[in-house]
């Protein structure tokens, strides 16, 4: 459980860091150098992640409450949305015009879907841990950053290109959850 604890922390930290400090990062950024702070950013997710893989693995499931949904296509559904959200951060769309942090979005999508799916203690951990954290990410850049500039119409094929890549990365993680994450639901 400690790993796990720490892995969040060390993730959540090392993503607010740039919301909440904005000038100790610029700072950072012109003492380094740009690809050595990216590299060093880099390296601390991935340690972050190994402790959380290594925590979630260690920690024995306890049972806090049961599931209220088990499984099926509400579950489903809110997955779908959440990857082509995740995608859509990534590509020039449409969406990007309506949600101001549809990465974010996305992950609280997925972090709340998990939550209705899996009670016990370490699945309340990593996934409230992480829907709290991207909430907290939202409301942070969103102080940093100001009033939102919605960005400029996209040509409606990058709609098209967004949704097949989220429908087609949900269907491939869909049928590796069993073997890479444990069952569904």
């Amino acid at each position: 459980m400690t790993l796990l604890i720490a892995g969040l922390l060390l993730f959540s930290t090392a993503h607010l860091f740039p919301s909440l400090l904005k000038g100790s990062r610029d700072s950072l950024v012109a003492r380094m150098g740009s690809n050595p702070y990216r590299g060093a950013f880099s390296i601390v997710i991935v340690v972050s992640l190994v402790l959380i893989v290594l925590g979630w693995r260690s920690t024995t499931p306890v049972w806090i409450y049961s599931p209220p949904i088990s499984g099926g296509a509400v579950i489903a559904v809110v997955m779908l949305l959440a990857f082509v959200l995740f995608i859509a951060s990534q590509t020039p769309n449409n969406i990007r015009r309506y949600i101001r942090h549809p990465q974010m979005i996305a992950v609280i999508l997925w972090s709340v879907s998990h939550l209705f799916a899996n009670g016990e203690l370490r699945s309340i951990l990593l996934f409230g841990g992480l829907g709290v954290w991207a909430a907290f990410e939202i409301l942070f850049c969103n102080r940093r950053d100001g009033e939102w500039q919605r960005p400029e119409p996209a040509p409606r094929r990058w709609d098209a290109i967004t949704i097949g890549i989220g429908a087609a990365a949900y269907v491939v993680i869909f049928l590796l959850h069993p073997t890479l994450f444990g069952p569904l639901y």
